[in-house]
């Protein structure tokens, strides 16, 4: 038995008669009861939009320069007088600011950004250090440096006396060519 099951057997035990009071309603209104439930359900999947648009810093910015500008209309209002309030410009555009940093809050909460994950940078930047390690040792294998000494060996002189054509590649060994 899963938990909600066990909480509800505990509360028709521990209250029965509202229990069974509920249990009749329920049989007289099952659409009232089966839209009950799916609003509970949309609830429960918008909380995690609200929840995602709380985090979002640019709505959070948004929201609060809504407030800022409403504070300082009603302010503007109380000192100009109500009468007074409709024909002043200052006050228009304190109501105006507010109402487009409010629908730019909501829009920043409906569409938030997608959020970038750490890793496609962090996996690129370990890859771009290995192959850079791999790259230093090669060359260093490769052109036979080691730590202890610093030198270049030269390439060999090519062969002398059998008369044919050597050439040598960026390997330093040479290949004869008929």
């Amino acid at each position: 038995m899963n938990r909600a099951a066990r909480v509800a057997t505990s509360e028709v035990r521990r209250h029965p008669r509202p229990a069974g009071r509920f249990g009749l309603y329920v049989g007289r209104h099952p659409k009232k009861i089966l839209n009950a439930i799916q609003l509970a359900r949309r609830a429960m999947k918008l909380t995690g939009a609200l929840q995602e648009a709380l985090t979002d810093p640019r709505a959070k910015a948004e929201a609060t320069s809504a407030m800022a500008s409403i504070t300082t209309a009603t302010r503007l209002v109380r000192e100009a007088g109500l009468a007074n309030a409709l024909a002043d410009e200052h006050i228009r555009r304190e109501l105006r600011r507010a109402s487009t940093h409010a629908s730019r809050a909501i829009a920043f909460a409906r569409h938030p950004k997608p959020r970038r994950s750490l890793a496609v940078p962090l996996v690129a930047t370990v890859a771009a250090t290995a192959l850079t390690g791999a790259a230093y040792f090669g060359l260093n294998r490769y052109l036979g440096i080691h730590e202890a000494s610093v030198e270049i060996r030269p390439d060999p002189a090519p062969p002398t006396g059998s008369g044919a054509e050597s050439t040598s590649g960026p390997t330093g060994r040479s290949s004869s060519v008929a």
